[in-house]
């Protein structure tokens, strides 16, 4: 049983870079997305939902690592959060300030 709870609880990389993980490939996905334009965006098709779908499951094994026990997957979850709040408010900054 001992093997069981370590397996889950016990975070297989250091914390430092389960926390970095997230950010960078966030980060990177934020500016690949920013620089194909905003009306490719606005414009997807289901080739690019299948597309952002791949991406997607690319990029969960860079974000996760060699880690698959819980305490990661709330650490992760916890970060996405976080990155989602900021967005949110980075977007009503700049609906409330307009240039």
């Amino acid at each position: 049983m001992h093997g069981i709870l370590k397996d889950m609880f016990v975070l297989g990389l250091p914390l430092l870079e389960k926390i970095l993980r997230p950010v960078v490939v966030y980060a990177f996905l934020v500016i690949s997305l920013r620089l194909s334009g905003k009306r490719e965006l606005v414009q997807l098709n289901p080739f690019d939902l299948v597309v952002l779908l791949t991406l997607s499951n690319t990029v969960q094994n860079a974000i996760i690592g060699d880690d698959n026990s819980v305490t990661g997957g709330l650490i992760g979850h916890s970060e996405d959060r976080a990155e989602d709040k900021q967005k949110q408010a980075a977007a009503q900054y700049a609906a409330a300030h307009p240039p």
